[in-house]
C-alpha cells in the first residue's frame, strides 16, 4: 500500500502472497497498541516471522521524530498489524486494519489549524501524534476510509457514514463546527440508507448506496 500526503510518503509492507479482502462484521480486531513509541530506522529494523512483515514506513517532513526528513522511518505501533489500506490527508494518515480497526497519526490540526481534530482522538492540542486506534469507532468496524486536507470520512461494515475534522465548506455533512471525534451522519438525507462507498475532498463529499 502507498499513500501520499502534502509533504510525506507512507507505505505498508505485507507478507508475500497475502490476499486482503473487505472487512466483515465477524472479524475480530487485534488488541490495541500503546501509543508514543519512537519510530525506528526502517533500514535497520530486524526481520521477524511472517506476521512481523506487516510494517508501516513514512518519510518526509511528516514525522516529528525524523532528524533526517528523507530517511524512511517505521512506526512500531503498527508493526505486525495486517492492513487493508493506507489513506493520506495533507497532514495526517490513516491505516485500515483487515478486521476493520482504524489507526490515525500525524498533525492533529494541520498547517492552518483546523476546527476539528484531524485524527479523531478528541480535543486537539496542535501536536503531531504517533499511530493510535480511533477509539470512537471500536464498536463500528470500518470497511472504507477517505481523507482530505482537513477532514476524514469512513464507511463502516454496517454501512453507516462517520465524518470528523474541519467543517468548513460543509464537507462533513453536519453542523458541528469543531468535530474532534467521528460523528455518525444519522439525519436525512442519509437516514435509513445502506452506504457502500464514499469519498471526501477539501469542501465536498459524496457517497453511494449499495443499490446504486
Amino acid at each position: 500500500h502507498v499513500a501520499l500526503g502534502l509533504h510525506y510518503l507512507a507505505l505498508a509492507t505485507r507478507p508475500a502472497g497475502t490476499v486482503v479482502g473487505r472487512p466483515s462484521a465477524s472479524d475480530a480486531p487485534p488488541p490495541a497498541r500503546a501509543a508514543g513509541a519512537k519510530p525506528t530506522d526502517a533500514a535497520s529494523s530486524p526481520r521477524g516471522d511472517a506476521a512481523d512483515s506487516w510494517r508501516v514506513i513514512t518519510c518526509g517532513t511528516f514525522g516529528r521524530y525524523a532528524e533526517e526528513p528523507h530517511a524512511p522511518l517505521e512506526w512500531p505501533e503498527l508493526r505486525g498489524i495486517p492492513l487493508r489500506s493506507l489513506c493520506a490527508g495533507a497532514f495526517h494518515c490513516c491505516a485500515l486494519g483487515t478486521s476493520g480497526e482504524l489507526y490515525t497519526w500525524g498533525h492533529e490540526a494541520g498547517q492552518d489549524l483546523s476546527n476539528g481534530n484531524l485524527l479523531g482522538h478528541g480535543e486537539p492540542t496542535g501536536a503531531i501524534r504517533p499511530p493510535q486506534r480511533v477509539a470512537a469507532l471500536a464498536a463500528h468496524p470500518v470497511a472504507e476510509v477517505s481523507a482530505s486536507t482537513y477532514c476524514t470520512m469512513v464507511i463502516t461494515v454496517d454501512q453507516r457514514v462517520f465524518t470528523w475534522g474541519d467543517s468548513d465548506g460543509d464537507a462533513l455533512g453536519h453542523t458541528e463546527l469543531e468535530c474532534h471525534t467521528p460523528r455518525w451522519l444519522s439525519e436525512p438525507p442519509l437516514r435509513g440508507l445502506r452506504i457502500a462507498h464514499g469519498a471526501i475532498a477539501y469542501t465536498n463529499a459524496a457517497v453511494a448506496t449499495d443499490d446504486g
